[in-house]
This record gives C-alpha cells, structure tokens and sequence, in this order.
C-alpha cells in the first residue's frame, strides 16, 4: 500500500493497519482520533500534524519528526519512539504504555497530566519540557536530559533515576517514592513538599538544596553530600545518613527520629528543635554543631566528636520513657 492509498484508507475508515509507509510526508495533517496499528512510520515527517484522541498501538516512529504535533489524550501502547524529534509538542493527558523513547527529543514539549508506565526513555531530553503532573511509573531514565524542566507534582515512583541532574528544574510536590537516585545531582534545588520515601539516594549530592516539608522517610543517604543543605519542617525519621558528608547543613524543627548517622561528617551544622529520639550518632564528627531545643532522647553516641557542640535546652534521655519502651511482657 503506498502513502496515497494508505491516507485515503485513513479518511474513509479511520483505522489503518499493518502497513508500511516508512518516510512518509504528512505535515499539518488532522489525524485527530484516527486508529493506527502496527503501523511502520520510521522516518516520517509528521510536524504540525493533529493527533487528539488518536489510537496508536505498535507503531513504529522511529527518528520520525512529530514536532510540534498536538496529541492531547492521545494513547501510545508499544509505540517506538526512539530517537525520534518530540520538539514543542503538546501530549497533555496522554497515555504511553510500555513505549521505547531511548534518546527522543521532548525539548519544550507539553506532557502536563501525561501518564507513561513501564516505558524505556534512557537518554531522551526533556529540556525545558512542561511535565506538570506527569506520570513516570516503573520508567526507565537513565542518561535522560532534565534540565530546566517544570517536574512540579511530577510523580516518579520507583524510577530508575541513578546518576540523574535536575539543573534548574522546578521539582515542587514532585514524587520520588522509592526512586533510584543512588548518584543523582539536586545540587541548589528547591524541594517545596518534593517526597523522597524510601528513595534509594546514595552519594547522591543534595549540596545547597533547599527543602521545606521535605519527606525523607526511610530514605537512604549513606556517602550522601549534604553540605550546606538548609530543611525546614521536614521529615526524615528512619532515613539513612551514615557516612555522609554534611558540614554546616541546616534542620530546623524537622523529624529525624531513629535517623541513622554513623561516621558522618555534621561539623557546624545547626539541628535546632529537631527530633532526633533514637537517633544514632555514633562516631560522627558534631564539631561546632549546634542542637539547641532539640530532643536527644535515646541518642545513641558511642566515640561521637562533641568538640565545642552547642546543646542548649536539648532534652536528654527520659529515663521513665526509656523504662517504657524497653518493657516487655511476661512469658
């Protein structure tokens, strides 16, 4: 079938498939709630084309050109994307399911409300995209480009995202639970309610980041760089910081309860009004620190280097609360 029949089957039926019209020219085209399966397209030209609501299912587009198309609520299952120009496209609310994007260009594209789920984009550029409330479940982003992306309420569960930057990117109320970041890069980004659940952020460099209602819950941060990091009412009860390296970093009235710090470096860092029950700071260097109003109950601090630490009104054990939770029944 060549592309003159193959368009003209389109028009009449709104369904194509198993068709071959690699390199095929349909620019500015209205392809708006069209079916189009098993289709190869590798190579074509699809810039401006409209696309809303279509139904696209094993389709081939790789290296194709869809920039500028408009897609919005357009579904994508087992669609081949690879390497293929996304530029300033608008994909708002689509649906992408099990799709292959390694190295796509999304420069400037709109994905706001966008879902993709279990699909392969290692490499692909986002730069400067619109990801607003977009959905990233069980992708694969390694090498992927963020930079000065919007990712606000952007939700990345269990992404794998190691050795990822987030230059300039806007990650307020972004989702990490349970993320891959083991090397990633937030260095100087504002994290506003950004959730890092048991993401897994080892060395990781969060160096200068500033968090307000951070969720660090049972995060892991050992060999993490945290130096002169600033967090506000945030939680990281349960969170793993062993070894890490975190001189003059800044927690205020936060949860840090059961924290883990063994063997890190916390030189003038300020933990004021923090809640630090049952935390562990066995061996970490505390030089200069300041705790002032902050809950040590049940501190753990074996060979803990106190030189010069500030603890002004920090409560000590309780021993009855100690007594408390240490009671166990009678067999």
């Amino acid at each position: 079938m060549n592309a003159e029949h193959a368009w003209q089957t389109l028009q009449d039926s709104g369904w194509l498939q198993d068709v071959d019209i690699s390199g095929v020219d349909w620019s500015g085209r209205d392809l708006a709630g069209c079916r189009l399966h098993h289709v190869r397209l590798d190579r074509a030209c699809l810039s401006g084309a409209v696309l809303d609501g279509a139904d696209l299912q094993g389709v081939s587009l790789q290296q194709a050109r869809l920039d500028g198309v408009q897609a919005r609520g357009c579904r994508l299952l087992e669609v081949d994307l690879r390497q293929a120009d996304l530029r300033d496209s608008q994909w708002s609310s689509a649906a992408f399911s099990r799709c292959l994007g390694e190295q796509a260009n999304f420069g400037r594209a709109h994905l706001e409300r966008a879902d993709m789920d279990a699909c392969h984009l290692n490499g692909a550029d986002f730069t400067q995209a619109n990801l607003t409330r977009w959905t990233a479940l069980a992708c694969g982003l390694a090498g992927a480009i963020f930079s000065a992306t919007c990712l606000r309420q952007a939700y990345l569960r269990e992404a794998g995202l190691e050795g990822q930057r987030f230059p300039g990117c806007d990650l307020t109320m972004a989702l990490f639970d349970r993320a891959r970041l083991i090397g990633a890069d937030f260095s100087h980004a504002l994290l506003d309610r950004t959730s890092f659940l048991g993401a897994q952020l080892q060395e990781a460099c969060l160096r200068g980041v500033r968090g307000r209602y951070t969720t660090l819950i049972g995060a892991r941060l050992a060999q993490a760089d945290l130096t002169e990091a600033r967090f506000e009412m945030a939680d990281a009860s349960d969170a793993d910081f062993s070894g890490a390296r975190a001189p003059r970093v800044q927690w205020r009235q936060s949860a840090l309860l059961r924290s883990q710090w063994q063997d890190a470096d916390l030189s003038e860092a300020e933990l004021l009004h923090c809640d630090l029950a049952h935390a562990d700071l066995s061996r970490a260097n505390c030089r200069a620190a300041d705790f002032s109003g902050s809950n040590l109950h049940a501190l753990r601090q074996a060979d803990t280097h106190w030189d010069s630490a500030r603890l002004t009104h920090t409560r000590p054990t309780d021993p009855s609360l100690a007594r408390a939770e240490a009671w166990q029944p009678l067999p």
